[in-house]
């Protein structure tokens, strides 16, 4: 059995390899990076755009409060904006990796930070 690596990149690997997906074939990989606001998510969208990679920002406007209030401060229920980056290619954890770190680069420059990545099956 393929082994790999003991932690949650190596984790979704082998989830998926258990699923059946053979990892050799290319797939639809999203990247997600989260932005502590649009004018950030805007940043960060076009900095990876510039790296010629296709992303799309994502709006979430939060989830009311029980007075029916959003509040703008509270990072789990509050506003949110995450760029999503969709790229195809052959799941190789050490590109997974790489990939992971620019988008955490170019995130960090404006405010956010890389939140993971997965594949819809």
């Amino acid at each position: 059995m393929e082994q790999f690596p003991d932690d949650a990149d190596g984790a979704v690997l082998k989830r998926l390899k258990a699923r059946g997906i053979d990892l050799s074939l290319p797939l639809v990989i999203e990247f997600d990076a989260y932005a502590p606001d649009g004018e950030a998510a805007n940043n960060i969208l076009s900095e990876l755009e510039s790296l010629g990679w296709s992303a799309e920002i994502d709006f979430d406007p939060g989830e009311p409060d029980e007075d029916g209030k959003i509040d703008p401060e509270d990072l789990e229920f509050g506003p949110s904006w995450t760029v999503t980056l969709k790229h195809t290619m052959v799941p190789v954890y050490s590109t997974l990796i790489s990939m992971q770190r620019i988008i955490d680069d170019v995130a960090k420059k404006h405010g956010g930070r890389a939140d993971g990545w997965g594949v819809l099956t």
